[in-house]
């Protein structure tokens, strides 16, 4: 357990930024469904003044970075940080993609 700390550090990290990301996405959507024909044109407007809310998640993912690099230099079990690497990789993904639009 002890040699299993950073790549659990890092799927916690990563986990937090998911579930964050996540919960801005559906708060998004509700704010389009409760809006008028004319605020949903515009919703990229309303997007960009929310943007503020991912860069609280920006942390976290440098967080999960830094502890997947430390479990690299440590080496430490190769499935776990191989699937670190995997869910780092889903949540840097989160940022980019606007998951608010599928949930419409």
């Amino acid at each position: 357990m002890n040699n299993l700390k950073y790549s659990l550090f890092s799927f916690l990290a990563s986990f937090i930024c998911i579930i964050g990301l996540l919960i801005h996405n559906y708060n998004l959507a509700k704010i389009y469904f409760s809006g008028s024909g004319k605020n949903r044109a515009l919703f990229g407007l309303t997007e960009l003044n929310r943007l503020y809310v991912k860069m609280y998640f920006i942390p976290f993912a440098l967080l999960a970075i830094l502890f997947v690099i430390l479990a690299w230099r440590k080496k430490e079990n190769s499935s776990l940080l191989i699937g670190a690497l995997l869910f780092l990789g889903i949540s840097i993904f989160c940022f980019f993609y606007r998951f608010w639009l599928l949930m419409i």
